[in-house]
């Protein structure tokens, strides 16, 4: 079986989708057996180097100036058409679009479209703003190519289930894969539990897009409690003025950093805490679960399906009280408490959401084409 395996970077492999469908291909490209072949498409992009990956010319993009996002269909047609493959996973539905768009009866390949969030399909509201705009406008792409694919795979029940619902897709039609971790490579672990309050109590937050992660929501729970916080935030080089005005908060803004560095960071903090109240899977955390930092998790529909209170930390609902009040559970529980609730959510994390299975649960989805 040859593969084509199709994502956009837009300009940077580190953007989430771009990551993960890079991750799962050299996953798939290690765990694989000798009868599925895989070639990568991507555009070329300054701070991606593997030599395997095919890179796609942007010559239609860079015609087009500031609508040159409409170009990069083109620019891939004319890359993947050179060859022929007996599937094309597409990660990126716009570029999906245009090739499902013209493709003829006689074609024979299968197309596969990942859906790695629920901003399109659950777009309400629509307005005059340019964030209304592309999502009202990437709704219409991705419900286009839903529909023509052979195959959807969504990375979340829920999410399966709002595509069915709002594309009017069959239920058979949606597959579902959970992302996988490598666990293997996060090398760095907690030990010391403790928490001293007479101290700035570390709180870390993971996210690129601060206010989508809800940063403001994890200060403003923070400022209700009679501690100083010392909040690392990793992901933005900038974030508003703010952020800087809590009387008992200090942010400490990380920006980018590598893997490891956020591993150390997550391992010398009190607490991980990123309350993002759209999060599909939430890999960073997973990573946070396997460093074995106490984690706070919303109760999202989202979430529930993935965690559970046996060693997450879980506030009522999703409520600035709340939340502070489950912050607040974590900082008087017992240190020995607080270790044990780690290691068991270390085991069970890695336990069911290792690469491997989603490895295995990948090729069985191409299996059964």
């Amino acid at each position: 079986m040859k593969v084509a395996f199709i994502t956009s970077t837009m300009f940077s492999y580190r953007n989430g989708p771009a990551n993960f469908a890079i991750n799962l291909w050299k996953l798939l490209e290690n765990f694989n057996r000798e009868h599925i072949y895989f070639q990568f498409f991507t555009e070329e992009t300054p701070d991606l180097v593997v030599s395997e990956i095919s890179k796609v010319s942007l010559k239609w993009s860079s015609r087009l100036g500031f609508v040159s996002m409409l170009g990069r269909p083109l620019d891939y047609a004319a890359a993947i058409r050179e060859h022929q493959y007996d599937v094309r996973i597409w990660n990126f539905s716009l570029v999906a679009s245009w090739m499902l768009l013209n493709k003829k009866n006689s074609d024979k390949t299968k197309d596969v479209v990942f859906v790695n969030d629920p901003f399109s399909a659950g777009f309400k509201g629509f307005n005059w703003s340019r964030t209304s705009i592309r999502y009202w406008a990437f709704r219409q792409f991705e419900r286009f190519s839903c529909r023509k694919a052979d195959i959807v795979v969504a990375n979340s029940d829920v999410l399966k289930e709002l595509l069915i619902n709002e594309y009017n897709l069959s239920t058979d039609k949606v597959k579902v894969l959970l992302k996988g971790i490598d666990f293997d490579e996060i090398k760095v672990k907690k030990h010391n539990y403790y928490i001293d309050t007479k101290s700035p109590i570390k709180v870390c937050f993971v996210k690129s897009n601060h206010v989508a992660g809800g940063l403001k929501l994890l200060c403003d729970s923070l400022s209700l409690l009679p501690y100083e916080f010392s909040v690392i935030v990793i992901g933005p080089r900038v974030i508003e003025p703010y952020f800087y005005d809590y009387q008992n908060i200090k942010i400490n803004l990380k920006g980018r950093q590598k893997k490891e560095e956020v591993y150390h960071t997550l391992a010398e903090s009190d607490l991980f805490a990123v309350p993002f109240l759209l999060e599909a899977f939430g890999q960073i955390n997973m990573e946070a679960f396997q460093v074995g930092v106490p984690t706070l998790i919303l109760p999202t529909d989202y979430q529930m399906l993935l965690h559970d209170d046996s060693y997450a930390h879980i506030p009522l609902s999703t409520k600035v009280n709340d939340i502070s009040e489950s912050i607040e559970s974590i900082i008087q529980m017992p240190e020995i408490q607080r270790e044990q609730l780690a290691v068991h959510g270390r085991n069970t994390v890695s336990s069911k959401y290792d690469r491997s299975v989603m490895a295995d649960s990948m090729t069985k989805i191409l299996q059964d084409l």
